[in-house]
């Protein structure tokens, strides 16, 4: 039996993908369908034409694998006061506005309802979601596309949950 993940970026530049037992078999980035120029949040036209192009139905996937930890879901009005307090005293009390310590408290608050909400909608009922760090996705990428079996992996970019470049050690199929 095949497992199926569904892929999806809700920040910067929003895209979804579908792999298939390790192989990308489709991918796409929701600026290119709805005309908005690095478009954040949760790509939905893109995960439609994913599935489209894949010739998977939704029901198929059995994981949804979002990356970031720190995305927060809910409208600044939303959120409790004590988060909107936090979010804004952050970068004067620690120069940075979000510490790992912090990617965790932030977390709690994220509501999983509107995200469960979208999904159903676009068919994908009752799927685990996992939550995967940004740069700990680009090593996965990288290292499980190669043959390689052992491998140091680098990443870097302008930030990404609070850092801006990782290095990894991949061995055995794990990094």
């Amino acid at each position: 039996m095949s497992i199926i993940v569904l892929g999806i970026n809700d920040g910067h530049n929003a895209g979804a993908a579908l792999v298939r037992d390790g192989e990308v078999i489709a991918a796409v980035q929701e600026e290119r369908l709805c005309n908005v120029k690095n478009f954040s949040g949760v790509p939905e036209l893109a995960i439609k034409e994913v599935f489209k192009i894949a010739k998977i139905h939704p029901h198929d996937v059995n994981v949804i694998a979002m990356v970031s930890l720190n995305r927060v879901y809910a409208p600044l009005k939303e959120m409790p006061l004590k988060v909107k307090l936090f979010m804004r005293l952050s970068p004067l009390l620690h120069g940075h506005s979000f510490s790992s310590f912090y990617v965790k408290v932030l977390h709690k608050f994220r509501p999983m309802q509107k995200l469960n909400k979208i999904f159903s909608g676009l068919g994908i009922n009752n799927k685990e979601i996992v939550f995967i760090e940004h740069h700990q996705a680009h090593a996965a990428c990288a290292f499980y596309s190669t043959k390689h079996k052992k491998a140091l992996v680098f990443t870097s970019d302008g930030a990404g949950d609070g850092l801006s470049s990782t290095v990894n050690i991949g061995f055995n199929n794990r990094i």
